[in-house]
C-alpha cells in the first residue's frame, strides 16, 4: 500500500462513519417499522419467543427475524434466553400508554417529513418549497390533520413540560400566556406543578377546541382561559406576567419574529418575563446535528421557517427591549431554553403596539 495511502487512513480513518451516514435512512425506517407494528408495546411485559411474537406483529418468522437482527444492532431490543427484550431506551420512550411514550411524535418526522426528502436537492435549487407556505398554518383548516398533529405533539411534550417546571420557577408569576399552546401540554403540567397559577392558552380556533378537551380530561379547564386566534397577524389576549412560546419560533421569518417579540415586550408588565423553547444552532452555526438537520427541513416545508442561531436570538430580544438575556441547553444537542425579561421599571416602547 502507498504511503500516502496509509497515511490518510490514519490522518481520516475508516470510513464506518460514512458507511453509517449513508445508511441512515435504513435506520430510520427500521425504527419507524418497528413502532407501526407496534413491536416494543408487544414487549412490555417481558421478552417474548420469536414463535409469540410473530402472531402479534402479524410478520412471518422470515420477515421477523430479519427485524429483530436490525433492531437489536441499532440498540432497541436484546436477545436474552427467555427471548426477545426491550432495550432500556425502548421500554421508557416507545411502549405505548407509559407516560414517557414518544413513539408517535418520532413517527411525524417519518409521515411529515420522509417522502419530501427525496425532494432536497430541488429545494435547494429552488431555494423555496415545492408547496407549502408555512409549516403549521395547515393546523388552522385542516381538522384531521390537527388532530393527528398534536395527539403526537402532546406525547412528546407532556415529558419536556414536567422537566420545565421543574428546570425555571414559576412561583413569582400569576398567569402564563401559552403562546401557539398546541394540545396544552406545557399549561397542563405547569398548572399541575403550579398550583397558584392561571394560563391562557393562544392558538388557531380548532386547536383551542382540541386542547379543551385535554384540559377537561386533566380537570384544569377552570384555570385556563382559550384564546383562539392567530399570533403573528392577530393582537393577544392581556393579563400574563410570563409567556412560554415553545416549539414554534422555528416556523417565523425573522421579520414575523420581531413583530411577534415587539407585541410580546408591550404586552408583559414590567418584570415580566419570556421563555423560548426551540431548536438552536451554535453561535458559529457547526451544529448541533438536529437543528442543523431541521433547518434543511424547513426548506423543503416553509417559505418563511428557520432554525435561529443563540445568537441571532438574543440579538432579536435585545432589539425588541428585554434585558436579563439567558441561554441554556434544554434537551442537549436538541433544543435550548432561551429567557428575558421586560425591565422593572419599563414602559412602552414607542412607535410598537400590542396588535404589532
Amino acid at each position: 500500500m502507498p504511503d500516502e495511502t496509509r497515511q490518510g487512513g490514519r490522518a481520516g480513518g475508516d470510513a464506518g462513519p460514512l458507511h453509517a451516514l449513508a445508511l441512515g435512512f435504513m435506520a430510520a425506517r427500521t425504527l419507524h417499522t418497528a413502532l407501526e407494528l407496534r413491536l416494543f408495546t408487544h414487549l412490555r411485559r417481558g421478552p417474548l419467543l420469536p414463535e409469540q411474537l410473530a402472531p402479534r406483529t402479524g410478520l412471518a418468522a422470515r420477515a421477523l427475524e430479519r427485524l429483530l437482527t436490525a433492531c437489536a444492532a441499532l440498540g432497541l431490543v436484546v436477545r436474552t434466553p427467555a427471548g426477545v427484550a426491550n432495550a432500556p431506551l425502548a421500554a421508557k420512550y416507545l411502549v405505548e400508554g407509559k407516560p414517557t411514550f414518544i413513539g408517535s411524535y418520532l413517527r411525524l418526522f417519518d409521515t411529515l417529513g420522509y417522502a419530501r426528502w427525496g425532494e432536497l436537492l430541488t429545494a435547494l435549487r429552488r431555494n423555496a418549497p415545492l408547496d407549502v407556505a408555512h409549516p403549521y398554518q395547515h393546523l388552522a383548516s385542516d381538522a384531521a390533520a390537527a388532530r393527528t398533529f398534536l395527539a403526537a405533539q402532546h406525547a412528546g411534550s407532556r415529558s419536556l413540560g414536567r422537566a420545565l417546571a421543574r428546570r425555571f420557577d414559576f412561583t413569582p408569576y400569576a398567569c402564563l400566556l401559552d403562546l401557539g399552546g398546541g394540545s396544552g401540554a406545557y399549561t397542563i403540567e405547569l398548572l399541575r406543578h403550579y398550583p397558584h397559577l392561571r394560563a391562557i392558552l393562544f392558538d388557531f380556533p380548532q386547536v383551542c377546541r382540541l386542547a379543551r378537551r385535554r384540559l377537561a380530561r386533566a380537570g384544569l379547564l377552570a384555570r385556563v382561559q382559550l384564546v383562539g386566534g392567530d399570533y403573528e397577524r392577530d393582537p393577544l389576549p392581556r393579563g400574563a406576567d410570563v409567556v412560554l412560546w415553545s416549539g414554534n419560533l422555528h416556523a417565523s421569518s425573522p421579520a414575523r419574529c420581531r413583530q411577534v417579540l415587539a407585541k410580546l415586550r408591550c404586552l408583559l408588565p414590567p418584570g415580566g418575563c419570556l421563555l423560548i423553547h426551540d431548536y438552536l444552532l451554535d453561535d458559529d452555526r457547526s451544529g448541533p446535528l438536529i437543528p442543523a438537520l431541521l433547518a434543511l427541513h424547513l426548506l423543503l416545508v416553509s417559505e418563511e421557517g428557520q432554525v435561529y442561531s443563540g445568537a441571532e436570538l438574543r440579538a432579536l430580544l435585545a432589539e425588541a427591549g428585554f434585558t436579563a438575556i439567558t441561554q441554556q441547553p434544554f434537551l442537549p444537542g436538541h433544543s435550548s431554553l432561551v429567557w428575558a425579561r421586560v425591565p422593572a421599571a419599563a414602559t412602552p416602547r414607542h412607535g410598537l403596539s400590542e396588535e404589532g
